[in-house]
């Protein structure tokens, strides 16, 4: 498991929440990894776009780490949407 400093250097943008667990406890879908029909995620590596909703079949692309909404507390998905703008 990747530590909080690792993953802030990985994605900049995670510098902006302050809390460390927050950081680390953030489930990463990796490319491949199926999304569930009409459910909201956050590019990880591609934040500015904002979430975006998920279509019908569609997975994580090659390139791409996902922030999915329904795996996360609604509050720290509030915190991860106010830390990518």
């Amino acid at each position: 498991m990747a530590t909080a400093q690792e993953l802030r250097s990985r994605f900049p943008w995670m510098e902006k929440l302050e809390d460390d667990a927050d950081v680390t406890s953030l489930p990463l879908s990796e490319p491949g990894t199926m999304l569930a029909d009409m459910d909201q995620y956050v590019d990880a590596t591609s934040p500015k776009r904002g979430p975006v909703t998920s279509l019908e079949g569609e997975k994580v692309p090659v390139g791409g780490v996902y922030i999915v909404k329904s795996r996360l507390d609604p509050a720290l998905w509030d915190r991860v949407r106010t830390a990518i703008r």
